[in-house]
């Protein structure tokens, strides 16, 4: 993945409405633009994704403002050490892996609190500002969030570094499970910056206590932190606007805010009349923004999405949504993918939820651990329903049946919980942190229907040990009810009678157990759906073929291929089609026939350069008239002209294996034409262009 030019950059950062630019040769704005546009937001949020310095290995010293990174390979976020993955391959890079970028600092901002926030970082991440430790993270799935300001030079270069570390470790879950594990900063990476008084990280909890068709309340409860030194008289406007931009309901409340501190406040709101109210068939948003004043001026502007919804799971009837019943349908997702590994972008994250809810899915299982935010962002504006669970894995029934397999510490066959008590402490204080993350992160979503604890985790377990792990779930249980009292808990073949709703996985149960609601979790693709009056729904493993390092007993060879209804690459493998609609463009599978062309399709053709964009390229075999045939050629697929990026750099050799189809993706870190062609010996070739645009800046909720 190396651009062209591996020379040392130093990136100069100037800050517009909700975001900055990076000067680095396009979309440059003027000095008085920039200060009127400043006078105007109080909080300022910036991608940080592009022009990175990337070193797979360790290396002594690289927090330092002076170590030489000249040579090391330039990179955009999100990325994976593990690049180019390929599902057949099962391992990944495990060790250290390092990023560093170089950047300076407007003066003007010097007045301003600068935070740097990581969508996450698999999975023991140490953040270094000019040679300063800011945080140390674990755990691969969450966020973190430290303030720059102590150690932020405006008068000169700063640097920014960051050590990830991967591999099985007993302190971190997941210790088991069926995926993979790659390193890499493969999420999201922005810049905040703030006022002195501001909504903390992650600070703000949208709810809906009362819910009807006639009328909706809305209460916002806020974290306010006061940086200064001295006591803070502020006050915090909230509206609640409609798409139209009418504000529906308002409220503002005066408080004191103690120096050094963080401030919860609550804000019951006048009720909102005849709410457009949220569902998969029509996902309304609401637009939830707080001002934070202090005096007459504005130090902090913050938003969150609504959506307006109330559901219940019920004993015998199963769901209901805003009142009326509801099958809960759809698939288990893992978040790998072809070439990227776990380093996708959201535009990946929309087009896989598109991909899900055009094969008439309502619900989606985040199989089986937080998903990256533009997932939630997805779900929501897609119509989707979210079963979100923590990473929190088992190793389910791997091994030989009647056998216990595996389960000793030092591999991800160990048991999901500690064997040993050495390092049980710092494990249950890791998840519990990772948990209340993934709350507080995913809690405003309209899309998250349950929080799960969550999968196959005590399966195989030794008595001792199980008794520990479900001393945990009630704890973890404990803790959800106290972070979000407005949602159920539920596990995958979990502990039962604990959680709010059961989950059952291996297209379980097959009759009504138990005092609590009832949802299959998993079931296979090649069984039709259950629909019994009281099963809440049934998903299918899975949406998507998915990379493991487990393996399947029976065949010796790597589990999660066989499982999806499409491949790795996003495509339809031609199994189960009675699961697709009437119309779909896969419904019809196509029969071999003779080579004569190549067609190179892309499901977007202008892109933004800041990395959470790509483009889904398909390469099909046609025959002389044009029509698609199942052929499996040889192809190559090259970046003949312009910037842009292949998980393997500018060229892919490949097969169109899947029914005479391949696909990749392809993202764009600079603006600029791109001109990419498709070749194979003997066929006519085909081409695509691709423009992607400078973006100054992504206006995005926090």
């Amino acid at each position: 993945m190396n651009d062209e030019g591996n020379k040392k950059r130093s990136l100069a950062i100037t800050w517009l409405a909700f975001s900055l630019t990076v000067l680095a040769g396009v979309g440059c704005v003027s000095n008085d633009a920039v200060a009127s546009q400043r006078e105007e937001k109080a909080r300022l949020v910036q991608l940080i994704n592009r022009d990175w310095n990337f070193y797979k290995g360790s290396r002594d010293g690289a927090e330092s403002v002076t170590f030489d990174d000249a040579s090391w390979e330039k990179v955009g976020i999100p990325h994976s050490a593990s690049i180019p993955y390929w599902i057949e391959q099962v391992e990944v890079y495990e060790g250290d892996a390092w990023y560093r970028k170089n950047f300076t600092m407007e003066p003007t901002l010097e007045s301003k609190r600068v935070f740097v926030e990581f969508e996450g970082a698999f999975q023991h991440a140490w953040v270094y500002l000019n040679g300063k430790l800011l945080g140390e993270n674990k755990g691969g799935f969450t966020g973190f969030c430290y303030d720059m300001t102590p150690y932020l030079k405006f008068d000169g270069e700063n640097v920014l570094a960051v050590r990830v570390k991967n591999g099985w470790d007993a302190t971190i879950a997941p210790r088991a499970g069926d995926s993979i594990f790659p390193n890499g900063l493969n999420r999201n990476v922005r810049l905040i910056a703030t006022g002195d008084q501001h909504v903390d990280w992650l600070g703000q909890f949208v709810s809906t206590p009362k819910v009807s068709r006639k009328s909706a309340t809305v209460r916002v409860e806020t974290e306010i932190r006061n940086h200064a030194a001295a006591e803070a008289d502020c006050s915090v406007l909230v509206e609640v606007v409609a798409k139209d931009g009418t504000v529906v309901t308002q409220g503002e409340q005066a408080v004191k805010l103690p120096p050094g501190k963080v401030t919860p406040i609550t804000q019951e709101l006048p009720e909102i009349e005849a709410p457009n109210l949220w569902s998969p068939d029509s996902p309304y948003l609401y637009t939830v923004r707080t001002q934070i004043k202090n005096g007459e001026k504005v130090v902090d502007e913050y938003e969150e999405r609504l959506g307006v919804r109330w559901f219940e799971f019920t004993l015998d009837k199963g769901f209901f949504l805003n009142g009326e019943h509801l099958f809960l349908y759809g698939y288990n997702v893992h978040e790998d993918r072809a070439g990227w590994a776990f380093a996708g972008t959201d535009a990946a994250m929309y087009r896989d939820m598109q991909m899900m809810k055009d094969v008439g899915s309502n619900c989606i299982r985040a199989a089986h651990n937080p998903h990256p935010r533009g997932f939630y962002r997805a779900c929501d504006e897609i119509g989707l329903l979210v079963w979100d669970e923590l990473q929190f894995w088992g190793r389910g029934g791997f091994g030989k049946r009647g056998k216990r397999v595996g389960g000793e510490e030092g591999t991800y066959m160990a048991d999901a919980y500690p064997a040993v008590e050495g390092p049980r402490a710092e494990f249950e204080k890791n998840l519990k942190d990772n948990f209340r993350t993934m709350i507080r992160a995913h809690r405003n979503h309209p899309s998250v229907l349950v929080w799960s604890l969550g999968n196959e985790v005590v399966m195989q377990m030794p008595k001792e040990v199980r008794k520990e792990t479900e001393r945990l779930f009630h704890e973890l249980n404990d803790l959800s009810h106290k972070l979000d009292p407005t949602r159920p808990t539920g596990m995958g073949n979990g502990v039962r009678g604990l959680t709010d709703v059961e989950g059952f996985n291996a297209s379980n149960p097959k009759q009504k157990t138990g005092d609590r609601p009832i949802m299959t979790t998993e079931t296979k693709l090649s069984l039709p759906r259950p629909r019994e009056p009281w099963r809440s729904g049934a998903l299918f493993w899975s949406g998507f073929d998915y990379g493991t390092h487990c393996v399947n007993w029976r065949t010796g060879k790597s589990f999660g291929p066989v499982h999806g209804l499409f491949d790795h690459h996003r495509l339809f493998k031609g199994k189960h089609p009675e699961l697709l609609p009437e119309g779909h463009p896969d419904k019809v599978i196509p029969e071999e026939g003779t080579p004569a062309e190549l067609s190179l399709a892309a499901d977007k053709t202008v892109l933004r350069n800041d990395g959470t964009d790509d483009s889904m390229l398909i390469i099909s075999v046609l025959d002389k008239g044009g029509k698609r045939i199942s052929n499996n050629v040889p192809v190559i697929l090259k970046i003949v002209a312009g910037p842009g990026v292949l998980p393997t750099g500018r060229e892919w050799k490949t097969n169109t294996a899947m029914l005479g189809r391949q696909a990749i993706e392809f993202r764009s870190y600079e603006a600029g034409r791109t001109v990419i062609e498709v070749t194979s010996p003997g066929l006519k070739p085909a081409r695509v262009e691709i423009r992607t645009t400078a973006a100054p800046g992504d206006r995005v909720t926090i």
